[in-house]
């Protein structure tokens, strides 16, 4: 009962009920799980039973402990991924550079904002694994997914000749040394292969190889003379040449251990037998299990295999596993390596007789392990200059150099970087452009459009963005903003809190939070003129000038120095008024005096 099919909602995350419902009418229930690979369940369910709806994409399955959610419905055939491959589903705007990481702590930033736990280093030891802890450098992405991101993590580590495998239990993840428990020296599987499928490929091997170390450093002077070795197996086979690159090896009698290596029966990579697969019955390996005390297989598990066909023992690995719940005798177990397709033919072939695949050795060097060779012809359209190109299509990072050894060009990962000159041997990477910018130390140009790019200072706070120019202060809050802005022209100076302290718009409107102060004289509009400069009065004080249309004085403002106001005019006849009230001029209060004295005098002579 524990073993059949329960299935629940596509947001669930506890597992240990029944959930919705049993489908306890499921056939041909098989999970695959292959190593580094593919991790899915696949079933038949009838459509005519009353359990059908509760089958519907993206709800979620569990068979035992492993729990899948539900990608595809063909007919009464149901396909599911492991609840990890949730995350090809989340969007990644940006990431910025992670440099000098270990790859839990980048796995931690690609997945944080998914339901995926990257174990710790204790949940991982627990279980007999490692982490892979080999600093390493990501690169700032942007539009990409978590997967994505591993893909991009797994290529680099691989570039750092850094083995690492994925474990998956549900939403738990961690990138590990190696998955699996060795029982290479306990258990010796015995099958013939002509009651197996099984294959060799003999594509990739080598019986004598050229082992090379730091600065071309061969084993010559530990090895007779001789600057190759030659694998046990070179008289039943023939001899085939090829090389390998120990880049960080300085000693020749370590670089001839490494090499001997390569030949050696406990080696999983050894290069000097063909490449053995074989997929056998999964309960006839439980029992050959069973009778050595261990625990079932699991992938990754290293074993002997014995081949009585052949009469060859060789050490290989469980790399899938295809298990069928409800019917064991149906599952098998694929030990050895994966079959070769046509494409990584080629590319095996590229490894053992080309050069150069950029990366560096522990000494920050600029070594090349292999360049894959071009694999096809492609039509690009760039523009209308160049519509539906033939170019050469190439899988590879490049690195140029001119033959004085003065310049550089490097391609690695869809950036482009330019170096002039070298600094204690390695080149300074003066230009770098990738899809979305161009970093460099000078630039010399004609029209720079601000549309296409921003232009800014080296500690990124004054910036020009299409037709506005910006200025931060050291707390990064805008002071100083001039040009286009929400379909306004505009000048403005703002404070340390943000607030406009001046502003100035294109109707020639402007706001001063704080004073005024001007070194000349200043007019306001065209008929007001304020005089700070030629002093005016008897006291020789500044003054507020009216002025006409004609720019005559009208009148005229000043202020002594013991607070006299004085108001002269220009014009005569000019009548000066408080509110609705005007006020009487000095020669209107000498005529009404005379009025008043002629009244006198009246009334005496009445008298």
């Amino acid at each position: 009962m524990n073993k059949m099919i329960r299935i629940y909602s596509c947001n669930g995350t506890d597992f240990s009920s029944n959930g919705l419902a049993i489908l306890d009418e499921a056939k041909d229930v098989c999970i695959t799980h292959e190593l580094n690979g593919s991790y899915n369940l696949q079933f038949e369910y009838p459509i005519d039973s009353a359990k059908w709806e509760f089958i519907a994409n993206n709800r979620i399955c569990r068979v035992g402990n492993e729990c899948f959610r539900i990608r595809s419905i063909d007919n009464n055939k149901i396909y599911a991924l492991a609840l990890y491959m949730d995350a090809q589903f989340k969007h990644i705007q940006y990431i910025g550079d992670m440099l000098g990481k270990t790859p839990r702590y980048i796995m931690t930033q690609l997945f944080k904002n998914t339901n995926i736990h990257i174990m710790t280093d204790a949940e991982v030891k627990s279980l007999g694994m490692e982490w892979v802890n080999t600093a390493t450098d990501f690169f700032e992405a942007s539009k990409i997914t978590p997967i994505v991101g591993m893909s991009t993590l797994s290529e680099t580590l691989e570039k750092q000749s850094t083995m690492c495998e994925l474990y998956v239990d549900n939403y738990n993840l961690a990138l590990v040394k190696q998955i699996g428990k060795d029982n290479g020296n306990e258990l010796t599987l015995r099958f013939n292969a002509k009651s197996a499928e099984s294959s060799r490929d003999a594509s990739t091997l080598i019986t004598r190889l050229y082992p090379y170390g730091q600065d071309d450093l061969d084993i010559s002077t530990v090895n007779n003379g001789k600057q190759y070795i030659d694998s046990p197996m070179v008289e039943k086979i023939g001899v085939y040449e090829g090389f390998s690159n120990f880049d960080e090896c300085e000693e020749p009698d370590e670089l001839l251990k490494l090499a001997k290596w390569q030949f050696s029966e406990d080696n999983l990579e050894r290069i000097d037998i063909p490449k053995y697969t074989m997929t056998v019955g999964y309960v006839d390996v439980c029992e050959a299990y069973k009778y050595h005390n261990l625990n079932k297989p699991s992938i990754g598990d290293r074993v002997k295999i014995f081949d009585k066909s052949m009469n060859t023992k060789t050490l290989q690995r469980i790399i899938t596993t295809k298990i069928y719940p409800f019917e064991p005798r149906k599952s098998t177990i694929e030990v050895g390596h994966p079959q070769v397709t046509i494409d990584s033919f080629f590319k095996d072939i590229a490894t053992t007789n080309i050069i150069q695949k950029i990366q560096r050795n522990g000494k920050k060097e600029i070594k090349t392990s292999y360049l894959e060779m071009m694999r096809e012809n492609v039509k690009v359209s760039i523009n209308e200059a160049l519509q539906n190109e033939n170019i050469a299509k190439y899988q590879t990072g490049a690195l140029f150099e001119s033959p004085d050894g003065q310049s550089a060009v490097a391609i690695i990962k869809g950036q482009l970087a330019i170096a002039g000159q070298k600094t204690e041997g390695e080149w300074d990477w003066t230009t770098v452009i990738n899809d979305n910018e161009i970093i460099v130390s000078d630039v010399f140009t004609g029209a720079l459009y601000t549309n296409l790019c921003t232009i800014m200072s080296a500690n990124g706070k004054l910036t020009i963005e299409n037709s506005l120019i910006t200025m931060q202060d050291e707390n990064n809050i805008v002071r100083f903003e001039c040009g286009y802005k929400n379909g306004k022209y505009v000048f403005c100076l703002y404070d340390a809190t943000g607030e406009q302290n001046v502003y100035i718009n294109s109707s020639g409107e402007a706001v001063f939070a704080g004073s005024v102060n001007t070194k000349k004289d200043t007019f306001v509009g065209s008929v007001l003129y304020i005089q700070t400069t030629d002093l005016v009065g008897d006291s020789k004080q500044p003054a507020i000038r009216f002025l006409d249309k004609n720019g005559d004085i009208v009148n005229e403002l000043s202020c002594t120095a013991n607070g006299t106001l004085r108001v002269t005019t220009g014009k005569p006849n000019a009548k000066f008024m408080y509110g609705a009230y005007e006020v009487a001029s000095e020669r209107n209060i000498e005529i009404l005096q005379e009025q008043i004295n002629n009244l006198k005098k009246e009334i005496d002579d009445l008298k």
